[in-house]
């Protein structure tokens, strides 16, 4: 594994660690990386989503947006100011899942393999290109099992190159879920710096999603 992923990755995987969610997010606890969830009981908001069962912590002076697209179930940036960073969850239908149970979706996550070309599934072809799969590993977010990725593409509609940590999820009837979170840089080299100052926030926000009411 390159180096400079390494930390990315144990964080990522370390998601399996119990710890107390947020206060103000009632129901199950989340998951969160060791250390990082006493940073975040303080000026978080929750947010939920009761037409699709999911719900999340998020910083409190980030900025709840509209999303544009109809697959796009929820919008948050970060305020004004240095790398700024945006995160979204997409949303759609996978026929061959359709009438599958949780457990043995979650049986599928975990035996069969999660290509490339799947986690890409939650970039619109239109807008990023020059996408490259920098990982692909096994993790857990929330309650359910997932796999992570960090991925750097060119966002065409920003016209700058973007570098995101988007995990894949899959629930009934047979939704397949993209939760990303994204910076850009004028150039890959600013983007990746962005990404790294960003990354804990990442977490912490991906630390206190959870599906179910």
């Amino acid at each position: 594994m390159n180096a400079r992923l390494a930390p990315l990755m144990v964080a990522a995987v370390a998601l399996c660690a119990p710890a107390a969610l947020a206060a103000e997010v009632a129901g199950p606890a989340a998951r969160a990386p060791e250390g990082v969830q006493l940073a975040q009981a303080a000026g978080q908001k929750s947010l939920r989503n009761a037409e699709f069962g999911f719900r999340l912590a998020h910083p409190a002076d980030w900025i709840v947006a509209e999303p544009t697209d109809p697959a796009v179930k929820m919008v948050l940036n970060s305020p004004p100011g240095p790398n700024p960073a945006s995160c979204q969850v997409y949303l759609y239908d996978v026929s061959e899942y359709w009438g599958l149970t949780q457990p043995q979706l979650d049986w599928g996550m975990l035996n069969h393999p999660v290509y490339d070309d799947d986690m890409v599934k939650g970039l619109p072809a239109a807008r990023f290109t020059n996408v490259e799969v920098r990982d692909n590993v096994g993790t857990k977010i929330g309650n359910l099992p997932a796999r992570v990725s960090m991925i750097a593409a060119t966002d065409t509609k920003a016209q700058q190159p973007t570098v995101m940590m988007m995990f894949l999820v899959r629930t009934p009837p047979g939704r397949v879920w993209h939760l990303t979170c994204a910076t850009t840089g004028a150039d890959l080299k600013t983007a990746d710096a962005a990404f790294t100052a960003r990354r804990i926030d990442f977490l912490r926000l991906f630390s206190t999603f959870y599906w179910g009411n």
